[in-house]
């Protein structure tokens, strides 16, 4: 549960792995493969390995409350979701050259969802800064 992260550790280099632990098709909750914590679970769920389905719908390309394909909860953020799945990535580091809470590729968590933001469309900004290709706390 809290060991062997091939490749991966419990809070850096995630890379095909996820919050906790190395997901790469094992995790703490399901089979993420490719996944992320609570979205994105592609052929994953969030509590149980539920391929092609998910905890509460059918997440395969989509994400936890509703089809993010292109499109979120908040706002468009370019084919990722609401907290997790920047384009394979997981939930908190190594986003693909993203950041814990922005840049998820060219998007981030909170505003400067690429043409899109949380509140407004701040194209290619964001709520407190332009985000593009940088991130909230570090690229």
């Amino acid at each position: 549960m809290f060991t062997d992260y091939p490749r991966s550790s419990m809070f850096n280099d995630y890379t095909r792995s996820s919050m906790f632990f190395d997901y790469t098709r094992p995790s703490m909750f399901t089979d993420y493969t490719w996944s992320s914590m609570f979205t994105g679970y592609t052929r994953s769920s969030m509590v149980t390995g539920y391929p092609r389905s998910s905890m509460f719908t059918d997440y395969t390309r989509s994400l936890m409350f509703t089809d993010y394909t292109r499109s979120s909860v908040l706002t468009d953020y370019t084919r990722s979701s609401m907290i997790t799945d920047y384009t394979r990535p997981l939930m908190f580091t190594d986003y693909t050259r993203s950041s814990v809470l922005t840049d998820y590729t060219r998007s981030s968590m909170f505003s400067g969802y690429t043409r899109s933001s949380m509140f407004n469309g701040y194209n290619r900004s964001s709520m407190f800064t332009d985000y593009t290709q940088s991130a909230m706390f570090t690229d």
